[in-house]
């Protein structure tokens, strides 16, 4: 099949990708999103695609499986939030990107899981990636979109001269 990626409005491919192998792609100088990959007409029957992003970030390596948005939730939890700029901390940032058809209104409980520390609407198809508004060093971390609307959301962390992405 022939996979096309997109990140943010910008096209890249189609890609050509035999049964059973693999192909790495890098796009330079690029920044944006939402990343999707998107497979024309779907996979064949029995076939399986895995897909990953790495980031390179001065000395540092990160990589996160592609998460299907199909199996997209509504609710997803970190441990933990520190964008206090000390002790080599550098930024922490949240994303959500909306995989539903309609605007998701999405609440982030930090601690306190009854109050949303901030709350964030997001159009279909996009993604925000924000700070909080004040410095915050603590947890749990809650991510809800109202309603059941199907999101998907990582954690953006910089510490010194690494870089580290969950989801």
């Amino acid at each position: 099949n022939g996979v096309t990626v997109m990140v943010g409005a910008t096209t890249y491919g189609p890609y050509a990708i035999a049964a059973g192998g693999h192909m790495e792609l890098k796009y330079d100088n690029v920044l944006g999103g939402p990343a999707v990959v998107r497979i024309p007409g779907g996979l064949l029957a029995g076939a399986e695609l895995t897909v990953s992003e790495r980031t390179l970030y001065m000395g540092s390596f990160n990589e996160n499986l592609a998460v299907d948005k199909v199996d997209a939730g509504s609710s997803y939890a970190f441990t933990w939030y520190d964008n206090q700029p000390a002790w080599g901390m550098m930024s922490d940032w949240i994303g959500i990107v909306n995989v539903d058809e309609t605007d998701a209104i999405v609440n982030v409980y930090i601690n306190d899981m009854v109050t949303p520390a901030i709350t964030r609407t997001i159009t279909p198809g996009a993604v925000d990636i924000f700070q909080m508004p004040t410095i915050v060093t603590n947890g749990p971390v809650k991510v809800v979109a109202q309603g059941g609307k199907k999101i998907i959301t990582s954690q953006r962390v910089l510490y010194l001269n690494s870089f580290n992405e969950i989801i």
